[in-house]
């Protein structure tokens, strides 16, 4: 959400997504590929977010950076049932309550570190690691 209420939030993120994809790509990118960052403004529409994010799943995206606004739960159903990792910023959206599916963990920032969330889901995904909204 670039234009939305959430640009507020959005856009910071779209600049540090940018400057961790420029320095990456300057250091050769990641196994010699360079990185590209596709942003799209949603404007907090969740029908617009499902299409969006459906074209970027389809156009090849290995990884999402979803919005901080209510399309995020489009976003995470939608990129879980393509196996694409995504995640959000801050997630102020009053929608980031509950899983939107059986494979979906939500949390917030601090709550637990990385390694140890990723065990944890692991476990209480039965042994697979299959997707994750951060």
């Amino acid at each position: 959400d670039l234009s939305s209420t959430y640009a507020y939030y959005d856009q910071p993120m779209l600049e540090g997504a940018q400057f961790a994809v420029d320095e990456i790509n300057a250091a050769g990118g990641v196994l010699g590929r360079q990185l590209q960052l596709e942003a799209v403004d949603i404007r907090n529409d969740p029908a617009e977010t499902s299409k969006v994010t459906q074209t970027l799943i389809d156009d090849g995206a290995v990884y999402l950076i979803g919005t901080t606004g209510d399309g995020i739960s489009a976003q995470g159903a939608l990129a879980c049932a393509a196996g694409i990792p995504v995640s959000t910023g801050d997630g102020t959206a009053a929608t980031l309550v509950t899983p939107t599916t059986s494979r979906e963990y939500l949390t917030f920032p601090g709550i637990l570190n990385q390694r140890e969330l990723r065990l944890w889901f692991i476990e209480w995904n039965e042994g697979k690691d299959e997707c994750l909204l951060i």
